[in-house]
């Protein structure tokens, strides 16, 4: 579990004593963590701090966030449900045939995957929302390499806080992770349940949701806003697709 720690402290360029320090545990703690067994509450806050699920932390879930195991299991769903005759009676193979002849295996290893929400550019909004899977339209494939190399969700942007870069409608494929770089486009969770496309700028004060329309202020979270709120990061957007 310290290694866990450790390495998620040197993502977020903090170190294990300033965690402490935020978190309020004693110094020396953490690096005792493995020899004691912490609280829950102790988890829960350091879970917390970095957006990540504790049974992570424990080793007992290979999902290092929420959202990772929510996309798991969807596209687990999918494939045992969409794609199987029995749930589905109907014939969706002439409409999927553009993906191939094997997209049903490709739902399956993660290549083909669908527009699962809706990012709002502009105000904070829920970024998952039902779609139809029925529709082609509605599914995105990505390289094998990068489905090997983490889990990927494909978004539809609303708003036009980030134009000129990022129009209404354009999707957005995202590597689900919970943290990121200073300059990187990110999606981020705030109250929760909401989410936005945003710039992160990252300082020892706290993070910068920055949108690339002036027209938009920048989003300030202290430190404390992102453990109480809180803010947390989804993902970061690898590449833009756009239908013209």
């Amino acid at each position: 579990m310290y290694r866990k720690i450790k390495d998620l402290c040197n993502s977020a360029g903090i170190t294990i004593t300033g965690l402490e320090s935020k978190l309020g545990f004693a110094r020396g703690s953490l690096s005792k963590i493995d020899n004691h067994k912490p609280s829950a509450e102790k988890l829960q806050k350091i879970a917390n701090y970095f957006g990540i699920r504790v049974d992570w932390l424990q080793g007992t879930s290979e999902y290092k966030t929420d959202y990772e195991l929510y996309f798991n299991y969807a596209q687990k769903s999918l494939y045992s449900n969409y794609v199987s005759e029995k749930e589905h009676p109907y014939d969706v193979s002439e409409s999927m045939s553009k993906f191939g002849h094997d997209w049903k295996d490709k739902i399956k290893k993660g290549s083909l995957i669908p527009i699962l929400g809706t990012s709002r550019a502009g105000i904070p909004n829920l970024a998952i929302e039902e779609v139809n899977y029925d529709d082609p339209d509605e599914w995105e494939e990505i390289d094998p390499k990068l489905a090997k190399a983490g889990t990927y969700l494909a978004l539809r942007i609303k708003g036009d806080s980030m134009q000129p870069d990022l129009n209404e409608n354009d999707i957005v494929i995202v590597k689900s992770q919970s943290d990121a770089n200073n300059g990187d486009i990110v999606i981020a969770k705030v109250n929760g349940d909401e989410a936005c496309c945003k710039k992160l700028f990252k300082n020892n004060d706290g993070i910068i949701l920055h949108s690339l329309n002036p027209s938009y202020p920048p989003m300030f979270f202290s430190q404390s806003d992102i453990q109480d709120k809180p803010v947390t990061i989804i993902g970061k957007v690898i590449e833009l697709r756009r239908k013209f």
